[in-house]
């Protein structure tokens, strides 16, 4: 990576939906303390990168897979599809303030891929029903756009 490059980090929505609520049962500790854990190295690593001299944007977790999607073992789900969002909505806001405080860009789609009861819209996920698929490509393209980034069409 060249000096002053330009990066987005991404922590996947499969990190959430894997990892948060086992976590939060073995610990017997709320949700929102566990990702708070997560936020604090996280945000750690992104300062560790703008400082070393890169422009540093971080991109929040999408919505989570939909609990009508048949289990795969690849891709393991733990909560309810419900639960999932809430703690990625949680994920974001908290991401999205340590950002501002330390200057490092953030934006998310998470709320343009929800219903008001936190379902995900699936017509925003590929074909696996797991990862972003393109039709959600303009959201990311707006946000991109206004912030001096090159998108791919």
């Amino acid at each position: 990576i060249k000096p002053n490059a330009k990066l987005i980090v991404c922590l996947g929505e499969i990190d959430i939906r894997v990892h948060v609520f086992p976590q939060s049962q073995k610990q017997n500790r709320p949700y929102t303390e566990i990702v708070d854990d997560i936020i604090k190295e996280y945000i750690q690593f992104l300062c560790k990168l703008k400082n070393s001299g890169l422009q540093i944007s971080c991109w929040g977790p999408i919505a989570s897979q939909k609990d009508s999607c048949p289990l795969d073992p690849a891709f393991p789900r733990n909560g309810s599809e419900q639960e999932r969002n809430k703690a990625t909505e949680y994920f974001n806001q908290q991401l999205s303030e340590k950002c501002d405080e330390n200057g490092i860009r953030f934006f998310s789609i998470f709320s343009e891929m929800i219903t008001e009861n936190y379902e995900t819209i699936e017509d925003y996920l590929s074909p696996d029903r797991c990862h972003l698929g393109q039709a959600a490509m303009p959201f990311a393209q707006s946000f991109l756009s206004h912030r001096n980034y090159s998108v791919p069409s």
